[in-house]
């Protein structure tokens, strides 16, 4: 499970790798279809997630996990 402490690492590792789905960069956050910056971390892609080895251990997805941690 991720802890409230450990998202700045994951924001982190997440915008390091880039996104194969959306092709945003390195350092920036995905994109919409329209071209506007998706500012919500748990909003990223899921791809670009899984990519940068956000994954949860008990079934949920990375995306659950990571909305879990920040309601904690």
């Amino acid at each position: 499970m991720i802890r409230r402490d450990d998202l700045p690492e994951i924001v982190q590792r997440v915008l390091l790798s880039e996104c194969p789905l959306c092709g945003s960069y390195r350092g920036s956050r995905c994109t919409t279809a329209g071209g506007k910056e998706i500012t919500d971390l748990t909003r990223q892609h899921t791809v670009r997630l899984r990519q940068a080895g956000v994954v949860a251990n008990d079934g949920t997805t990375a995306r659950q996990t990571i909305r879990a941690a920040l309601f904690a």
